[in-house]
């Protein structure tokens, strides 16, 4: 062969060459064809099991549906809520509602009402903390010994029957073994009413293990004296106001 002829065939494998190149790149680029490719990025979560939003039971739709009860040690199923008699404390909680006043005297005025409001609850922890814990005591022990009756004794009158909500606190906790005020007080509000949130460190002996956890016990300032307190679990919502340490 002379030597046109060997350039020719050379010329020829190269075209070869190039052509069976582009045909491999261009099949490997195919996305159908592609081995291991990942899913979709707009691919539907649906298509994996999950649960559409739209088709999720509404929890509030029973009002008696288990619940994690700030009290609770398990969950349980919750009285529905029973709503007390018209509640209202002394000293008085202030005004959250809009006014719609928006002038500096106004403002001022509502700033000046709620420095008397936290004056005035922190006055009422500070003034006797050991009737406080006391009381606080003798809840816990009611709520340790499964004790409803002596719960709903500690009830505040204005508060009506909260038969049901204080059978559900004495079935809330195993068997409590020790137990410990703690030094904070947290004051919220709910409408007129001041609920006063004491906590208590205990131990209690369940399915044969002994733990220790802090619990809150709420409760309600009402002629001088301590009461446990249905308040929390009926309102609809708490406003924090502060925290007292003693």
């Amino acid at each position: 062969m002379d030597s046109r002829g060997r350039w020719s065939a050379a010329a020829a494998l190269v075209i070869a060459l190039a052509l069976a190149g582009a045909l491999i790149a261009f099949n490997s680029n195919d996305p159908e064809t592609e081995p291991g490719s990942p899913p979709s990025a707009v691919e539907s979560p649906l298509e994996h099991g999950a649960t559409d939003p739209a088709e999720q039971p509404d929890a509030e739709d029973d009002e008696a549906a288990a619940v994690e009860s700030p009290l609770a040690a398990t969950p349980v199923r919750a009285p529905a809520r029973r709503r007390a008699l018209a509640v209202s404390d002394t000293p008085s909680a202030p005004d959250s509602g809009d006014t719609g006043d928006t002038d500096d005297e106004s403002d001022n005025g509502a700033d000046d009402e709620f420095q008397r409001y936290l004056e005035e609850t922190r006055a009422v922890v500070e003034a006797d903390p050991s009737s406080l814990q006391a009381i606080a005591g003798e809840i816990v022990a009611a709520l340790g010994a499964g004790d409803a009756d002596a719960l709903g004794d500690r009830v505040a009158s204005d508060e009506g029957s909260q038969s049901e909500f204080v059978t559900y606190l004495a079935e809330r906790y195993p068997a409590i073994v020790t137990s410990a005020p703690s030094g904070t007080v947290n004051v919220f509000t709910a409408g007129e009413a001041t609920i006063y949130m004491a906590y208590a460190v205990v131990t209690w002996e369940d399915a044969g293990l002994t733990s220790e956890h802090t619990i809150p016990i709420p409760m309600r300032f009402v002629d001088g004296r301590w009461y446990l307190t249905s308040v929390q679990h009926w309102a609809d919502s708490l406003e924090f106001v502060q925290s007292i340490q003693l």
